[in-house]
């Protein structure tokens, strides 16, 4: 009679690494058990926090963060000192393909263009890095308390919406408003039309001094007469209070990469902001 062995099944796998893990943390918790009072309290404290740092992370980066509002910019429909939901979900799931991308009219927290910050870039030390990934820093206090004196402070976003998209054409008109490839945008959420033209490159590159920003990695716009096509992996994005705007028409173009998620939802306002009828 022959003998037949049976293969493992999928499930035995996933049994013998759960047993695995079992075994781990029931190690871990004997080792625990065997320390002394103080240093056990010390080992489940670090333990503690490292959890807290890895939820942090997870949440912040994988499905929301929340940001406030500190410019007129995006007056009327973001108040100064709004506080917001800036959701994830959505530009993660699009990097799984699942769903769709950044779309035209959508509103973006970002981190600008250097030049929008006189030349002050994002930094990629390890503690710039902690407080992009936890949001934990020393703007965090508790009355006059710092609660994190040894962390940086957060480092600048802003939040415009999306405009212009990768491969158009973009022209602004005083007194008239946005066109893209031709056709007038339509923008019922406006504060006003611009007061400004921006036809070519030149302009936008005039437009960049007249703010204060001059565009010192794209020089090559200067006197350049041809029109202002949004590149590949970039956006043009303005402020919807378009004349008390530091925007696209002041520092160029936003890369996607650069984009920390949509504004989802108005989470708190301060009603003494809202003028009474």
């Amino acid at each position: 009679m022959e003998s037949t062995t049976q293969e493992p099944t999928s499930d035995d796998a996933s049994k013998s690494s759960a047993k695995q893990d079992s075994a781990i943390f029931a190690k871990w918790n004997d080792f625990k058990a065997g320390l002394g009072g103080p240093v056990r309290f010390g080992v489940e404290t670090v333990e503690f926090l490292l959890t807290l740092i890895f939820l942090l992370i997870v949440i912040r980066q994988g499905v929301f963060e929340r940001r406030y509002i500190p410019s007129e910019s995006m007056l009327p429909n973001l108040q100064i000192q709004d506080q917001l939901i800036v959701e994830k979900v959505s530009q993660n799931l699009f990097k799984l393909g699942i769903g769709n991308d950044f779309k035209q009219g959508d509103i973006v927290v970002f981190f600008p263009p250097a030049e929008a910050e006189n030349g002050q870039d994002i930094h990629h030390d390890f503690f710039n890095t902690f407080v992009r990934l936890t949001g934990l820093s020393s703007d965090i206090k508790f009355g006059p308390i710092t609660i994190f004196p040894f962390l940086p402070k957060a480092e600048t976003a802003y939040i415009k919406r999306i405009v212009g998209m990768p491969g158009q054409k973009v022209e602004i008109r005083a007194g008239d408003g946005v066109y893209i490839d031709g056709q007038k945008l339509d923008e019922p959420y406006l504060m006003e039309e611009p007061d400004y033209s921006l036809y070519s490159l030149g302009d936008l590159f005039n437009s960049s001094i007249a703010c204060g920003t001059p565009l010192v990695h794209n020089k090559d716009f200067a006197g350049n007469k041809g029109p202002i096509i949004v590149p590949e992996g970039h956006y043009l994005c303005l402020g919807d209070n378009r004349n008390n705007s530091k925007d696209s028409h002041c520092w160029g173009f936003v890369k996607k990469d650069r984009i920390i998620g949509k504004a989802f939802s108005v989470i708190w306002r301060d009603l003494r902001l809202i003028p009474r009828l």
